[in-house]
């Protein structure tokens, strides 16, 4: 079994609310990458018939799509511990939810943390699709925090970021010759790369595929990318900062879907990133995290 360093972390945990509907800092009305005027819709808050899973490409009305519900908290400290404490596949548990009644009992129903959106500074979290029906903003959400400072013993120059080590365990990496091999869905080229390139800070946020490059359109193995997929980003650094480094590999998930905004894209928040002298990666089109949300959501980890 893959060897990690799990049981020296220290399990926390966070308060956030439902956000309401918000347009991206740039408003309502933008200019998309064919130089028209673009209307978009509000993203964030409550979406209830976009899961993970589903396919990306071809959802209208809002740029960003950010499937499930979207958190955000009140207070700076709190916004600042929300993003930097919460990890892919956390759990998560409803402290109070507006549309309580006496036939659906949303207290204590759990889902999980499956994205981490840069600029934006949410947190994406899946619930199931019978408890999502009854969510509304303002909902309060806490999540059960572990996964910061998470390593791997035998792998030292293989950095590991956002990710629960329930999560990194249930991914079926293989072990190979002293080589780490982790499956994905598809791998994307360095050019494709945009929105989110310089960014420093790497324990939280994501780097955008850039759609507006029309490459996705001639490219058809990637039309069928979905919400959690494990993607590789090809010659992509995302160990201490995010940009373009030949030889290097990160391993992220999908967490947003597409955009009309030249640069970005579906966006991909960085889990595994090394170079090519110690960590490969190999197809497979069941890569995603919808496999394991089951798992995720009912496991307790707030003590050991």
């Amino acid at each position: 079994m893959l060897r990690t360093n799990r049981d020296t972390l220290v399990h926390s945990s966070v308060v956030a609310d439902i956000c309401v509907p918000y347009t991206m800092p740039m408003g309502v009305d933008v200019i998309n990458y064919q130089g028209r005027q673009h209307t978009i819709g509000g993203l964030g808050g409550v979406v209830y018939n976009v899961a993970i899973g589903d396919k990306i490409f071809h959802w209208q009305g809002v740029d960003h799509l950010e499937p499930g519900v979207s958190l955000k908290a009140k207070e700076k400290d709190a916004q600042r511990a929300l993003n930097h404490l919460s990890c892919i596949g956390n759990q998560a548990v409803i402290v109070t939810a507006a549309m309580h009644s006496d036939d659906c009992k949303l207290k204590g129903k759990t889902g999980v943390v499956t994205g981490n959106h840069a600029g934006i500074d949410d947190i994406h979290v899946w619930f199931p699709a019978d408890v999502i029906a009854h969510l509304l903003p303002g909902d309060k959400i806490a999540i059960f925090t572990n996964g910061v400072g998470l390593a791997m013993p035998d792998y030292p120059d293989i950095k590991v970021q956002k990710l629960d080590p329930r999560l990194l365990l249930a991914m079926r990496i293989e072990e190979r010759d002293g080589m780490l091999a982790v499956p994905v869905t598809h791998e994307i080229p360095p050019e494709l790369m945009g929105s989110g390139i310089g960014t420093t800070s790497t324990n939280f946020g994501d780097y955008d595929i850039q759609a507006s490059s029309h490459d996705h359109q001639i490219r058809p193995e990637l039309q069928d990318m979905r919400f959690g997929d494990f993607v590789a980003l090809r010659d992509q650094d995302c160990r201490y900062g995010f940009g373009y480094n030949k030889g290097s590999l990160t391993i992220g998930i999908v967490i947003h879907g597409d955009s009309q905004l030249a640069g970005h894209g579906p966006g991909v928040t960085p889990l595994i990133s090394g170079t090519t002298d110690s960590l490969a990666v190999f197809m497979d089109k069941g890569a995603n995290i919808v496999h394991h949300l089951d798992m995720l959501s009912k496991q307790q980890i707030t003590h050991t």
